[in-house]
């Protein structure tokens, strides 16, 4: 009975880190940086990585600020700002849509060549 009530103990405390998100957190100018790690508050459901002006901005961020950040950055020169859900996605410069399509024609042409 002892071990059930440790180990009931133990998984609480692990299972919220577990669920947790992880993200890139840094802010510099022209560095695609990548060295800093976090784990986000629960409130904090999207890694984010805003560019404004050649400066560099990854953290931990919400549903919402993504949503105020895209609609600011639509006003803007030099500005974008993109939104991910799993650990560590803010890390690398996402895939434009003609870029992921451009990919998909590739491998599936490289698949039709190999069959």
């Amino acid at each position: 009975m002892k071990l059930l009530i440790v180990t009931l103990c133990v998984l609480t405390y692990l299972i919220p880190a577990a669920l947790s998100l992880k993200c890139y957190v840094c802010n510099k100018k022209n560095e695609n940086c990548k060295t800093g790690e976090t784990t986000c508050k629960s409130s904090q459901d999207r890694c984010g990585k805003s560019i404004l002006n050649g400066v560099i901005n990854k953290s931990c961020t919400t549903s919402q600020v993504c949503s105020k950040a895209k609609e600011f950055c639509k006003n803007q020169e030099k500005c974008e700002a993109y939104c991910c859900d799993s650990d560590l996605c803010n890390g690398g410069v996402p895939l434009k849509p003609v870029t992921f399509v451009t990919l998909l024609a590739m491998a599936l042409a490289v698949a039709k060549y190999l069959i």
